[in-house]
């Protein structure tokens, strides 16, 4: 019997415009792991959300927190009583000290350079590993480092084994980023790619947090190529896999497009994405197209072209990012926390 068997697990995890909603993708498909494992996971994330609303979605627990609220409010830790708590945040500080101080159970951080690395029992970091944030020998938690532990939906992981021909001439684009694109890529992308030679199909994907952009109307305004607007839902992994070639951003989806073998060009739309989307173009997973303050439309256009017109770049792609993430995230993880219910750490300290 797994050591998650009966066992409530409480999921600390924010998303919404700004902050985009990879971490609440990423943590739903934890919850349906954990769940089939016999776990009941219970959310908390901030309110007025649309991260909040997709936890709704869930079918589990979920309780808002007010933008005042601790990170777990003592009123909830008490009326959860959970067994484990999980924290999704790029970067903790003072607040999972005070969360530390009043729970008693096991505590387990994800993709955190910060005081989750010294306060809680287990430390797993798909995304950060590779920043250069922490120094690995001063960490006191018990660290998973590495985009083998990156946790995947469903969805993504069922066509991970599907044989998609890689077609020539390329002519399928789509741009997609993330759950807001609240720095507006997309239209600026879109703008870029009027150059382009042939008769393109441009997908333009628009997350459950995006807002109205009269920019992206704009940019679709009379554009040489035929331009489509889609938004999320049960089929985005197969409009991933339409694709010939998807432009992003440089979170989350990197790790999905590597796993399903998808060409990609990845632009930074925040300062951390840098150092992912070179891990990614070091490998050979993906092409780097700078970042938002280094947008250069010309490069990204004649870049673009020369994927679009080459198929052994795309197929070398395709099988550097099916080496790098291997689809087996979510069981790596679930069996992380499993170890740590079934041996508790010593270090952990009762409330007062």
């Amino acid at each position: 019997m797994s050591a998650l068997a009966s066992k409530r697990l409480l999921i600390r995890v924010d998303g919404g415009f700004r902050r985009g909603l990879g971490h609440i993708y990423r943590m739903m498909a934890l919850a349906r792991g954990l769940a089939r494992a016999g776990a009941e996971v219970v959310f908390c994330s901030r309110q007025d959300t649309a991260g909040l609303a997709l936890l709704d979605q869930s079918h589990a627990q979920t309780h808002a927190l007010a933008a005042d609220q601790p990170l777990v409010p003592p009123a909830l830790l008490a009326a959860v009583a959970p067994d484990a708590i999980i924290v999704d945040m790029l970067a903790t500080g003072e607040e999972l000290d005070v969360l530390r101080a009043g729970f008693a159970g096991s505590l387990l951080c994800v993709d955190d350079v910060g005081r989750g690395l010294q306060v809680a029992d287990v430390v797993v970091n798909p995304i950060v590993f590779h920043w250069g944030k922490y120094d690995s020998n001063d960490v006191v938690a018990a660290l998973y480092e590495g985009p083998e532990y990156m946790v995947l939906g469903e969805q993504i992981r069922q066509r991970i084994a599907a044989s998609r021909p890689l077609r020539q001439p390329a002519e399928r684009l789509l741009l997609a980023f993330g759950g807001s694109d609240d720095h507006g890529l997309s239209p600026r992308v879109l703008e870029a790619l009027r150059g382009l030679a042939g008769a393109l199909q441009i997908r333009v994907h628009q997350g459950p947090a995006s807002r109205p952009s009269p920019a992206l109307a704009a940019a679709m305004r009379d554009h040489p190529h035929t331009i489509e607007m889609t938004e999320s839902g049960d089929g985005f992994a197969d409009e991933l896999c339409w694709a010939d070639l998807v432009i992003c951003a440089g979170g989350v989806m990197l790790y999905e497009l590597a796993a399903l073998g998808i060409p990609c060009a990845a632009i930074a739309a925040e300062p951390h994405e840098h150092d992912n989307i070179r891990y990614f173009s070091q490998l050979g997973c993906a092409a780097d197209l700078a970042g938002q303050e280094a947008f250069d439309p010309v490069a990204l256009r004649e870049q673009v072209a020369r994927l679009l017109l080459d198929p052994s770049a795309r197929a070398t792609m395709r099988a550097a990012g099916q080496k790098v993430v291997d689809g087996r995230g979510l069981l790596r993880f679930v069996e992380v926390l499993e170890g740590l219910l079934a041996a508790p750490s010593s270090r952990k300290t009762s409330p007062s």
